[in-house]
């Protein structure tokens, strides 16, 4: 574009901040990890889980793109916030996203992930579900388990990651065959009480 004779510069502008963006969540994902390896306890702070979901949502466009899948938010408008890391809640959805967006790639019919919040009692449950083949007895039962992948090319660590980002914020993950087809795997936080959280 800048060999162009004349660029549109806001648009290479746009082009670089997403750079920049891309590389300073990147740094942020990498920081996590090793807090994760270190068994660290995460940041706690208010987090808006309609954010985080959306911000993932915007995240992963390309990526839904370039698998032919369409990706949808179902965001509860009345969520409660939860007390947690932003950023490594952030990875889980993005990891649970990003394996849902690749197990609809290997089924028939629409490849359609959704991304949503609702409201479970004293808890917030953050879910995705996407349109794929669903799940095995066999599968659920190793999900969550270090270095099991189904993935040609898969390293085993997405949902290991899940699980102890969750576990490390007081919840719980689970992951269920969806009615009629596809999968369903839900996050369920616990909501604070308001003047715990800041």
């Amino acid at each position: 574009m800048l060999l162009a004779g004349a660029p549109e510069l806001s648009e290479v502008r746009a082009i670089l901040k997403d750079i920049v963006d891309d590389d300073v969540r990147a740094s942020d994902i990498i920081d996590n990890i090793r807090m994760l390896l270190r068994k660290e306890e995460p940041t706690t702070r208010t987090v808006d889980l309609n954010e985080i979901c959306s911000h993932a949502a915007r995240l992963l466009k390309g990526d839904a793109m370039l698998r032919g899948a369409r990706l949808e938010l179902r965001l509860e408008p009345q969520l409660p916030p939860v007390a947690g890391d932003p950023v490594q809640l952030q990875q889980a959805v993005l990891n649970l996203a990003l394996n849902a967006l690749d197990a609809t790639a290997g089924s028939a019919g629409e490849h359609e992930v959704t991304v949503g919040t609702v409201v479970r009692g004293n808890e917030a449950e953050l879910f995705v579900r996407d349109t794929g083949p669903g799940l095995t007895p066999e599968l659920q039962e190793h999900l969550f388990e270090s270095i099991y992948t189904t993935k040609a090319h898969g390293l085993g660590l997405g949902l290991v990651i899940v699980r102890s980002i969750v576990e490390r914020h007081h919840g719980r993950v689970y992951a269920e065959t969806a009615a009629g087809r596809g999968a369903i795997f839900r996050v369920l936080l616990p909501v604070p009480p308001v003047s715990s959280i800041h």
